[in-house]
């Protein structure tokens, strides 16, 4: 913007109260609408999303194999629901407490760096598990588990922050999913691969064994790539074009995310109504997902009758169909808003609106599945496991909507919104295992070798130490219990998962409401500061002298600005 009408007028600095207005001006704009700027196809920012697609295959590869390892595990050491539960959750305990410094070390620091080292540790920790479970101290595999979420907790946060960086506006849903993606593609093949080691001896090692030693070494290489492949900014590549160095760093200059770092605006954060609205879809979204993350294993067996050995594809389905519509969702989503027009906030509501109801009602099916099956005509297993797979394909949808809401309401501290959100959302991550552990008391008996193989119990243990059964007789019924077990009935066991089941979907019913009534597609005031001088700014090595060369007509308004939400 210069300060006269003709083309000669004289030029500002940078840092001048113009400059200023004319960030203000920016704010009002829609997040989408960004200086021209020459669109550049396949490039450094589409490597970086492959490589961050892998990284979340192995975070969560890292993460399912114990929820299928239990399964062996559990009947080697003994373990009863309380304590199968507690090793599922500890996990998530340390993943609590790394969200919000993983986020802030690497905006402050760099992301690559706090990515990196988050998985390298969990994929160490890993390699571990198995002589830590088999000194059976259970309080030494719950710390290691602590262990493994904290360094698993950073990844996300990291990841956002990077890519407030590398994504430029109307690209950054479908570079943000492709990544995040890899999440839910580390869940596919870590699921039947880990069914299949449990059941398998290689070289004379059990297999629930080997799923960690497996998939820790491929962990711990995959951090030597990233660490020698992958760079914190456009700006720091070395190999990136001009031109895609260009397009990336003026499609984003008008949310002033650079390579500066700007003090962190946390009281204006925490009132903000938007990031709330985000919050509360954040946590709705990972009740249900995490429910199933560390129950589908547990319910196929215990309440569907699956074999622990035959469960593999059942348990990956729903994770096929959350990869497919979360990856879509990405691309329909920018589509949206770059071809179509749409504002960002409608884009946003309306996917996270379609996501939740979908997961809804197909959660509460779930609950009566059996009585679906009888009235379609079809097996128990096919009606639970197609809706479950429709309901976590469902959740899939949020990556249109909130699930990365948070480039658009605050690009500058994305890692650290990511951060916030993520915290409050990991709670049902050890909270939801837990009230299933409660809800869920009808064991079943696995033990092979004994009468009780196949039947429910309600007890300390899965299987009653002793039984006094009818020799030669019909040992439906059990009678003479060990004092302490009661054996349960089929509509017992489906009542516990019912309600289990209908609680994820009341939650996903709430995470709709609440996003369409708060949510927002706006970059918000607090992201950017007043004005540069009056911020508290730590310039990067070389910035000082870029920015200075910078001046107020170089940061002309944006191209066809809309105001607003349409």
């Amino acid at each position: 913007m210069g300060s006269g009408d003709d083309g000669n007028a004289e030029r500002q600095p940078l840092l001048s109260d113009d400059f200023a207005s004319s960030r203000k001006m920016r704010l009002l704009a829609s997040p989408e609408r960004v200086p021209q700027a020459k669109r550049y196809g396949v490039g450094q920012r589409h490597f970086l999303s492959v490589m961050a697609f892998f990284g979340f295959f192995m975070v969560y590869a890292l993460r399912v194999n114990l929820s299928v390892a239990v399964l062996k595990m559990k009947t080697e050491f003994e373990w009863n629901s309380a304590s199968q539960s507690l090793v599922l959750s500890s996990f998530f305990f340390g993943y609590l407490f790394s969200q919000i410094p993983g986020g802030y070390l690497a905006g402050r620091y760099g992301a690559k760096a706090v990515f990196g080292t988050g998985i390298f540790v969990t994929a160490s920790l890993t390699l571990i598990t198995p002589p830590v479970a088999e000194t059976r101290k259970l309080w030494a595999l719950v710390l290691l588990r602590v262990l493994e979420g904290f360094g698993e907790g950073v990844t996300y946060p990291a990841m956002m922050a990077m890519w407030g960086r590398w994504a430029p506006p109307l690209e950054r849903t479908k570079l943000a999913t492709s990544g995040f993606c890899g999440s839910y593609a580390g869940t596919i093949v870590g699921l039947p691969l880990s069914y299949y080691l449990i059941g398998t001896d290689i070289q004379g090692m059990p297999g629930w064994q080997s799923v960690f030693y497996l998939l820790g070494i491929v962990g711990v290489v995959w951090c030597g790539a990233w660490a020698m492949l992958v760079y914190d900014t456009p700006e720091s590549h070395p190999y990136i074009s001009a031109e895609e160095r260009e397009y990336i760093t003026s499609s984003i200059q008008s949310q002033q995310v650079g390579t500066e770092y700007a003090a962190v605006p946390w009281g204006k954060m925490a009132k903000s109504v938007p990031l709330l609205a985000i919050v509360v879809a954040h946590v709705c979204n990972n009740w249900a997902f995490y429910a199933l993350l560390t129950g589908l294993s547990t319910y196929l067996h215990s309440g569907v009758g699956v074999s622990v050995d035959d469960g593999g594809l059942d348990a990956c389905l729903p994770y096929v169909a959350i990869f497919v519509t979360a990856f879509s969702s990405g691309r329909i989503a920018d589509w949206l808003r770059d071809s179509k027009g749409y504002s960002t906030g409608k884009v946003r509501k309306s996917f996270n609106t379609a996501s939740f109801l979908i997961a809804g009602a197909f959660l509460i099916l779930t609950g009566i599945s059996k009585d679906v099956a009888k009235t379609v005509g079809v097996s128990h297993r096919f009606s639970s496991v197609a809706c479950i797979t429709i309901a976590q394909g469902g959740l899939g949808l949020s990556f249109g909507g909130w699930g990365v809401n948070h480039l658009d309401i605050g690009p500058r501290y994305a890692g650290v919104l990511m951060g916030i959100t993520n915290t409050v959302a990991t709670i049902p991550g050890f909270v939801a295992p837990e009230v299933t552990g409660i809800l869920v008391q009808c064991n079943i008996c696995d033990k092979n070798g004994t009468i009780a193989e196949g039947f429910h119990f309600r007890g300390p243990m899965p299987c009653p130490p002793h039984l006094a059964y009818k020799p030669g007789g019909d040992n439906s019924t059990f009678v003479n219990m060990t004092s302490g077990y009661t054996q349960c009935t089929d509509d017992e066991v489906q009542a516990e998962w019912k309600t289990v089941f209908w609680i994820s979907a009341s939650l996903c019913f709430v995470g709709a409401a609440v996003y369409a009534a708060l949510g927002s597609g706006d970059v918000q005031p607090w992201n950017t500061p007043e004005s540069m001088a009056d911020a508290e700014v730590i310039m990067n090595p070389g910035s000082i002298q870029k920015e200075r060369g910078r001046t107020a007509t170089d940061l002309s308004p944006p191209h066809k600005a809309h105001m607003g939400e349409r």
